[in-house]
């Protein structure tokens, strides 16, 4: 069975919360059905409290840490576990801006800088990588176009 690691903003308000929370519930219906082994990783900068209680519960069900508290993955105390999953083959879908893969691009050994975690690790790390943008905004940037 393929394991998916499902990094994003889970406790944010903002759209990319919305949405990395959308498509959890999405691929926890293919791990129901036996078709993936899904696990998450929170990198979130807020608390949202208008996530129901379940919903968290659900979330830490499959989160790969014990806690859904640590902000813009200061993962200091979870290293270790989180170090543990990158050991599996794993195909990973990122709900981060592109910005966050520059962590330490020269330095992609490095699990931990500054006390935040290294996304580039986690990618160079996984199978494949599924990027996912979200946008807030009625149309995309020309340079996209």
């Amino acid at each position: 069975m393929k394991n998916v690691l499902l990094i994003g903003q889970f406790t944010d308000i903002s759209g990319y919360g919305n949405a990395v929370r959308s498509y959890f519930k999405n691929l926890k219906s293919l791990h129901e059905k036996q078709k993936i082994n899904l696990n998450i990783l929170n990198y979130s900068f807020e608390q949202n409290s208008d996530i129901p209680e379940e919903e968290k519960e659900q979330l830490m069900k499959f989160s790969i840490t014990t806690s859904l508290k640590e902000l813009q993955g200061r993962y200091l105390e979870e290293k270790e576990k989180i170090f543990e999953y990158l050991n599996k083959k794993y195909t990973l879908i990122l709900f981060l801006t592109n910005d966050y893969l520059i962590s330490d691009k020269d330095n992609p050994n490095l699990f931990l800088k500054n006390g935040l975690l290294n996304i580039n690790k986690i990618v160079n790390n996984s199978v494949e990588t599924i990027p996912c943008v979200v946008w807030e905004t009625d149309r995309p940037p020309e340079m996209w176009i």
